[in-house]
C-alpha cells in the first residue's frame, strides 16, 4: 500500500497569517496607548503631589526650629508647646470657664466659647489663637479645633492624633501638610520622660471670681502664670544670646510696652525697660546694630511681632530697640 501524502490544510475556522499580526500589531498599539496614559497620569500625580506640598511649604506655620505653641479647641481647651532644640514637649489644660479677655477688642467671655466666636466673626481660629496669646503672654502661633474631643491626655500620643485627625479631615488647622511632617519627626525624637501634663487649675493659677450673673467663674491670676510661663516657655537659643530689649509704645493705648514686655520676658529674653514715644507708626519696628540681625533672637522678634528690621548705631541702653505700632495695639 502507498503511503498517503500529507498535505497542508487550513483548520475549519483559523485566521490567516496577516490577519493575525494585523491584530497582533494594533494589541501593541492598544498597550503602547495604555503605557502612555499612565505614564502621563502618574506625572500628573507627582506633579500635583510636588505642587501640594510646595504650597505646605511656602505658607507653614512653623519653621521646625522655634518652640511651637498649639493651642486646642476640643471638649476642653488646651495649649501644647513644642520645643525640638530642647527636645521637651507639655501639654496644659485649661478649664473652659475661664474668664478670658477676648483678642481684637471683643470683651470678656468664657474661653470655651471663644471659637465659637471667631466663627461668628469668620475669623476661623485666628481670633481663638490670639486670645490664647494675649491671656497666656506667649506666641501661639498654630490652632486646632477636634469637634469629636481627644483619647488621650500623653502630650505625645495627643499631638499624633491631632494630626491624624487632620489628615482625615475630622478637625481644622492652620497647620499645613509640611507643618505635619515636621512636627511628627520632631515629636518622634521627643523622649517619654521629657513630655509633662499640667491641669492649669491645680496649679494654683486661677481664681475663682464673682460675675454680674450672681455665677463664678476662673480668672487667670496674671504674676503666677507669668512665673509658670517663664519656667516652662523660654527658649535656650534666645537665653544663651542673651540680647537685652528695650519696649517702646508708640500707640495712645495705654501699658502697650508693658503687654509686649511681658511677651519677650516668658519666651526668654531680658527687657531692660519699657517707655512711650509721641510718632506713631503702623508697623513694629526692631532696631540693633546691624551685626545683630541675623542672630535668632532676632529673627524671633521679628516673627512674634511682625517686625520690620532697621540698622541702628545709636548709642541705647539696650541690644535691641522694639517700637511697638498700631497693628500690635489691635490684636487686643
Amino acid at each position: 500500500m502507498k503511503p498517503k501524502k500529507k498535505t497542508r490544510s487550513l483548520k475549519k475556522g483559523k485566521e490567516p497569517r496577516w490577519q493575525r499580526e494585523h491584530k497582533n500589531n494594533e494589541d501593541k498599539k492598544r498597550f503602547r496607548l495604555v503605557k502612555t496614559w499612565l505614564f502621563i497620569f502618574l506625572l500628573l500625580a507627582l506633579v500635583g503631589f510636588a505642587f501640594k506640598a510646595w504650597l505646605g511649604y511656602r505658607h507653614r506655620v512653623w519653621d521646625g526650629e522655634s518652640r511651637l505653641n498649639l493651642a486646642i479647641a476640643s471638649e476642653k481647651t488646651y495649649l501644647l508647646s513644642l520645643d525640638p532644640v530642647a527636645s521637651e514637649i507639655f501639654l496644659v489644660e485649661i478649664p473652659s470657664q475661664t474668664q478670658v479677655e477676648v483678642a481684637f477688642g471683643h470683651g470678656f467671655y468664657p474661653l470655651d466659647s471663644v471659637y465659637e466666636l471667631s466663627q461668628l466673626e469668620k475669623e476661623e481660629g485666628c481670633l481663638f489663637a490670639q486670645t490664647v496669646e494675649n491671656n497666656f503672654a506667649v506666641p501661639v502661633e498654630a490652632w486646632a479645633f477636634l469637634p469629636n474631643g481627644l483619647s488621650s491626655q500623653e502630650p505625645k500620643a495627643f499631638l499624633n492624633q491631632i494630626i491624624y485627625s487632620a489628615l482625615k479631615g475630622r478637625a481644622k488647622t492652620n497647620l499645613t501638610s509640611w507643618d505635619f511632617l515636621q512636627l511628627l519627626l520632631a515629636n518622634h525624637r521627643i523622649p517619654i520622660y521629657q513630655a509633662s501634663y499640667y491641669e492649669l487649675s491645680q496649679l494654683n493659677l486661677l481664681a475663682m471670681t464673682d460675675l454680674s450673673d450672681k455665677t463664678q467663674a476662673f480668672t487667670i491670676d496674671k504674676d503666677r502664670l507669668d512665673s509658670f510661663c517663664q519656667n516652662h516657655f523660654p527658649e535656650r537659643k534666645i537665653r544663651l544670646e542673651n540680647l537685652a530689649v528695650e519696649v517702646i509704645n508708640s500707640t495712645p493705648l495705654s501699658g502697650l510696652a508693658e503687654r509686649g514686655a511681658r511677651l519677650l520676658t516668658n519666651v526668654g529674653f531680658e527687657v531692660v525697660g519699657t517707655s512711650n514715644q509721641e510718632e506713631e507708626i503702623s508697623q513694629c519696628l526692631l532696631m540693633g546694630d546691624s551685626q545683630l540681625k541675623e542672630l535668632y533672637s532676632t529673627k524671633r522678634i521679628k516673627a512674634i511681632f511682625s517686625c520690620q528690621w532697621q540698622s541702628s548705631q545709636e548709642e541705647v541702653r539696650a541690644d535691641l530697640v522694639l517700637i511697638l505700632g498700631r497693628e500690635f495695639q489691635e490684636q487686643f
